[in-house]
């Protein structure tokens, strides 16, 4: 396909995008992904077109020494695997995306402005490591009622092993920001994430990210996530290369009336592929948690190997916590578990400690922060896994507690009906 004929694919697919965005049918609670999170209070600012696509200013991830352009500068390039695989890209997202009007939101903006993206090709040349800011990156969204992180596309060659430090901090207006991120992992490539998302209390985050995973590549994530008025970050994975892995591990906290909403898909596509996902919640306060998981194993995924965990901590009585994790299986010769907890602070626990001079609340953010310490004791880089252990014991931890503390009515595992856990 030459550049200009593929230049009025794409504008033919903005135009189908927004025409299908407004006559597209919204999700309601029938729907998986939307039974405990509403759409009501933003469905008229995306079905309206009134986000905004700030342009992403790539300056500092250029002086780390990341070969990051723009779409409209990949699309102008020549003999260029990156830009056949950024095509590709374009051209899988409507199906690979089907109906997620989110998104679709997103595309509308992206086709008319491609300055309001990011491709980050990884290379044998480029170096191991690169932090990406996205609050440093985007411009011009003062004043915002909504808008658009920048698509990012991340790219890994053959055989290439990299780290990615990714941080989004918090917004102080009422608004909304809509994400898309996608990844591919070309065979044997390794890549390990680590996102810090501190959403702060007015911000609603709509957060897609769409990962690929070829023959022996391997991805380790971790993701601590805290705040935001309404969020729900959706992780959708297909390992479909045989030999794939990927790990994720998430802690999330919330308070006062917050809601905060994963769903994660992952599809084993191929043999011999392996995934792990563990998820750890604490919910304070009237904060609403929501945990949607699914592993899917399909006909062809023989000797795979899935597993799923979600641990929850409940800090008061008006929070609620919601999961459901699901296996669905399509072939014999597999191994698969799948579970789901949610305890309170235990008051022989408790005990233990105020015996010892530790005051309630010091003993509150001890036991906390233990239940949470497997996620963050899995990261490798030292740097990394301190920074988020000091994000979530100084910024996310008191928050929460203080919340829960301040609303507490009756002892914390006492539940609305007067039972015990």
């Amino acid at each position: 396909m030459t550049s200009q004929s593929f230049e009025q694919t794409l504008k033919d697919t903005q135009a189908q995008n927004r025409d299908g965005l407004r006559s597209s049918l919204w999700p309601n609670y029938k729907q998986d992904w939307f039974k405990y999170t509403s759409v009501a209070d933003i469905k008229g600012v995306i079905q309206d077109s009134q986000l905004t696509h700030p342009e992403a200013n790539l300056s500092s991830l250029k002086s780390q020494g990341v070969k990051a352009y723009h779409l409209s500068e990949v699309l102008k390039m020549t003999e260029s695997k990156l830009r056949d695989d950024c095509i590709e890209m374009l051209r899988d997202l409507p199906a690979r995306l089907k109906e997620d009007v989110f998104v679709k939101g997103t595309l509308s903006s992206l086709y008319s402005n491609m300055s309001a993206s990011i491709v980050i090709d990884f290379d044998e040349t480029l170096s191991s490591e690169i932090t990406l800011d996205l609050d440093a990156i985007l411009t011009d969204r003062a004043g915002s009622a909504a808008w658009n992180d920048p698509l990012i596309f991340v790219s890994l060659k053959k055989g290439v092993h990299a780290k990615m430090y990714l941080k989004r901090g918090p917004t102080q207006t009422d608004s909304l920001r809509v994400a898309l991120s996608l990844w591919n992992l070309a065979e044997n490539s390794r890549l390990e994430l680590v996102c810090l998302d501190d959403l702060g209390d007015a911000v609603r985050c709509m957060d897609r990210n769409h990962k690929r995973l070829s023959k022996n590549a391997i991805m380790r994530e971790y993701r601590v996530q805290s705040g935001g008025k309404k969020s729900q970050t959706a992780t959708v994975v297909s390992l479909s290369g045989e030999g794939a892995e990927y790990k994720l591990l998430t802690a999330t906290a919330t308070a006062q009336m917050q809601h905060c909403d994963q769903v994660v898909w992952i599809a084993h596509v191929a043999p011999h592929t392996r995934s792990e996902m563990e998820s750890w919640s604490v919910a304070s306060d009237q904060s609403k948690t929501v945990f949607n998981g699914n592993i899917e194993i399909l006909p062809k995924a023989i000797k795979s190997e899935a597993h799923q965990k979600n641990r929850n901590m409940l800090l008061t009585q008006q929070a609620e916590i919601h999961t459901a994790p699901k296996l669905e299986i399509a072939c014999d010769d597999v191994k698969c578990s799948h579970g789901a907890s949610i305890t309170t602070i235990n008051d022989d626990q408790l005990y233990y400690f105020q015996t010892r001079g530790v005051s309630r609340e010091e003993a509150s953010q001890l036991i906390v922060s233990g239940f949470v310490e497997p996620v963050l004791e899995c990261v490798a880089d030292e740097l990394h896994r301190d920074t988020m252990r000091a994000a979530f014991l100084t910024q996310i931890l008191p928050q929460t507690l203080a919340a829960a503390h301040a609303g507490e009515k009756g002892r914390p595992n006492e539940f609305k009906d007067g039972s015990k856990h």
